[in-house]
């Protein structure tokens, strides 16, 4: 393996930190998912969304809802487009 095809140290940490984002989001998304917790979801351009998480993975999450003025809909949602999620109501384990 040549330097220009060979994975950069750089790369390897990006991976890494990646890998530990979903480490603590992915149990967090699960549980709003199995619970079908309502939330509010922020876009990253401000926009606010209501409704509940479907499925995800480490790219994107399959969300039921939208506007709150509009018809729920069925929507793929990049993670890299959200800002925030808010449950509206307590997950179990969760502490104040």
């Amino acid at each position: 393996m040549d330097s220009e095809t060979r994975p950069t140290q750089s790369s390897r940490l990006n991976r890494h930190s990646r890998m530990q984002d979903y480490q603590c989001t992915d149990p967090f998304l699960n549980g709003l998912r199995k619970d079908g917790v309502e939330v509010d979801l922020y876009l990253r351009t401000g926009a606010r969304l209501v409704g509940v998480v479907l499925q995800f993975d480490s790219t994107g999450i399959v969300f039921s809802g939208g506007p709150v003025d509009e018809e729920p809909k069925e929507q793929l949602i990049f993670r890299t487009a959200i800002a925030s999620i808010i449950p509206k109501q307590e997950q179990e384990g969760d502490h104040v």
